[in-house]
């Protein structure tokens, strides 16, 4: 990407930022009324949180289905599956903390 003088770089990096989180935004709203950096932190900490949450249920699922199944089959192997996401849920739930 070559860099202009008039700054449209930046807005077009602003734009796949937001485009990243979400947000759409026309060719006006970009150049006339760019969202500052901390209400972009603030948009990305939003969004990296609720990838946590949907983590942790979907690694909760996963957890309680590799219980019962080796529980049903008397096997090992899903309850060491069901250990490493528990494993996982603690790594995420440490992840909200920050």
């Amino acid at each position: 990407m070559t860099g202009k003088a008039d700054g449209t770089s930046q807005l077009a990096g602003m734009g796949l930022a937001l485009a990243f989180l979400g947000l759409a935004m026309s060719g006006a709203e970009a150049v006339d009324a760019p969202l500052p950096a901390l209400e972009l932190r603030r948009l990305a900490a939003r969004r990296g949180q609720v990838l946590q949450y949907l983590t942790i249920t979907w690694n909760s699922v996963e957890c309680l289905v590799a219980l019962i199944a080796g529980i049903l089959e008397g096997s090992v192997a899903p309850l060491a599956l069901a250990k490493d996401d528990d494993l996982h849920l603690t790594y995420s739930h440490l992840g909200l903390d920050k």
